[in-house]
């Protein structure tokens, strides 16, 4: 346990194959989708709600990767007496500079923390974290190729992070994609054996190249079986993020958990929906996939008999590696369901009592599951604030709690200023991300896409943070390109 606090999970440091399904067999649609590009569509039809749409997938991307570089500072950091030492360090400071001059300061928490304090590597404050660093290649690939190309993404990956060109970290699945790259294969096989928060911290680019209004829920087949396939000659978005995600992590896990990611997130920056009915909203589908794919229970032959046997002890073969294929989707999509559920109970929960049930490491389903509910903590929070402000329940500067452990909150008027309220708390909800520490940097991505997708571009990250993310500058370049791009499609 002492050792686990210091160090956090020794796992993925070393490596660990059973981090991650190995990766299986796609269908030829799937295989496709590794050898041509993958256009980004157009934003829509309708040019009523077309600008918004765009602030908001703006706001996601500038979000994730600011907050991400916020929490670089304390990345990897799992004992939280360290962490508490740095945050009353950091808040004597700040006291200190607010006595000794006439305006005030603003409040701080352990973002951008300076020199950085990760005990895996060291970068100079205002550097994206190795996950950041991550998504920069993915999102400067979308913005030069006008869409996914996974051979392109994955030589541009490989150059990034190469010996002699990179001088930071390479998590497990960087490591590996390295070796496989070297021995000559291709996407998918570059990917490893891995189903981390990798899957879910690239999401944002992801979310702002293919997001769409056509788009429907993340199947349970990419390939076009409940729920795949393509749309009006557009691919979906978790068919995009399925292979983006193959091409470093070649695991059914983690295809399946950056789709749901990523249809949240596009829930909300697509249609403006409120993060807690998008959680909702992507449990919901995928529980009606789930019933949907399984075959009825027949036993009997038509005469009571038992069914005759398949004509071939080949076809029988395949008739039964499908089946095993169909019912490990089924399990995957509902650990993935439940998880959301769960998540969704416990939004009224204060951050750290939440991230300490569901876990702060970077595996799944924490991975996900902790930044969801720093979100819907802050949503719940504005509620509650919204309802005292009418006169109407207990305000959200507290410990609020308006709904019992397990019960998930009811469903209440989503507008314009709610969702502004929310986007407001981007640097309390990136502060709260921070301070549970752990894996804090993809923690701090996802919640910041949301969060930041909420509150746009410029309304909800703090200027002064946005300053302080050293990769800004070409972030905004590449989310102009992609929008270009998605303009002319």
């Amino acid at each position: 346990m002492h050792l686990g606090a210091q160090v956090g999970c020794v796992a993925c440091v070393l490596g660990d194959p059973s981090c991650g399904s190995a990766g299986d067999a796609l269908s030829a649609d799937e295989q496709r989708d590794f050898f041509q590009l993958i256009p980004v569509p157009g934003w829509g039809s309708s040019s009523t709600g077309a600008g918004a749409f765009r602030a908001r997938a703006r706001g996601a991307v500038v979000g994730s990767l600011v907050a991400d570089a916020a929490a670089m500072g304390v990345h990897w950091v799992y004992d939280l007496d360290v962490l508490q030492a740095l945050a009353d360090e950091r808040s004597a400071s700040h006291r200190q500079a607010s006595t000794s001059t006439s305006t005030s300061t603003p409040e701080v928490g352990l973002e951008f923390t300076d020199p950085p304090r990760s005990p895996f590597y060291r970068y100079a404050s205002g550097r994206n974290s190795p996950y950041g660093e991550q998504t920069l290649v993915l999102l400067h690939s979308l913005a030069a190729r006008g869409g996914l190309d996974c051979v392109a993404y994955a030589n541009a990956f490989a150059a990034h992070f190469a010996e002699g060109a990179f001088d930071g970290y390479r998590d497990v699945s960087t490591k590996g994609f390295l070796r496989n790259f070297q021995r000559g294969l291709a996407p998918p096989q570059t990917g490893v054996a891995d189903a981390q928060a990798n899957c879910v911290a690239r999401a944002a680019p992801l979310v702002l190249a293919f997001a769409a209004p056509a788009d429907p829920a993340p199947g349970l087949d990419a390939a076009g079986a409940a729920g795949g396939g393509r749309v009006e000659g557009q691919v979906r978005l978790g068919r995009a993020v399925r292979a983006a995600t193959r091409v470093t992590q070649n695991s059914e896990a983690a295809g399946a958990w950056g789709a749901a990611g990523a249809e949240v997130l596009a829930r909300v920056v697509r249609d403006g929906a409120a993060p807690s009915a998008a959680v909702r909203w992507v449990a919901s589908q995928l529980e009606q996939q789930i019933a949907a794919s399984r075959p009825p229970d027949v036993t009997d032959g038509a005469d009571g008999a038992a069914p005759a046997p398949p004509a071939s002890s080949d076809a029988s073969q395949q008739q039964q590696q499908q089946q095993q294929a169909v019912e490990s989707k089924v399990e995957l999509a509902a650990l993935v369901a439940g998880h959301l559920r769960q998540v969704l109970a416990l939004a009224a929960l204060p951050v750290p009592e939440a991230t300490a049930k569901l876990g702060r490491n970077c595996h799944m389903p924490a991975a996900l599951c902790t930044p969801l509910h720093v979100v819907l903590h802050m949503e719940h929070l504005a509620r509650e604030e919204r309802r005292a402000r009418r006169g109407g329940g207990v305000g959200g500067s507290g410990d609020s709690r308006g709904q019992a452990e397990g019960e998930e909150e009811a469903e209440e008027e989503w507008d314009d200023g709610l969702a502004a309220a929310v986007g407001a708390r981007f640097a309390q909800g990136i502060r709260a991300a921070i301070r549970e520490g752990g894996c804090c940097a993809s923690r701090a991505s996802y919640a910041g896409a949301l969060l930041g997708a909420l509150g746009g571009e410029e309304g909800g990250v703090p200027a002064a943070w946005r300053a302080r993310c050293t990769e800004l500058p070409r972030i905004v370049e590449a989310v102009d390109a992609i929008c270009l791009a998605r303009d002319r499609a």
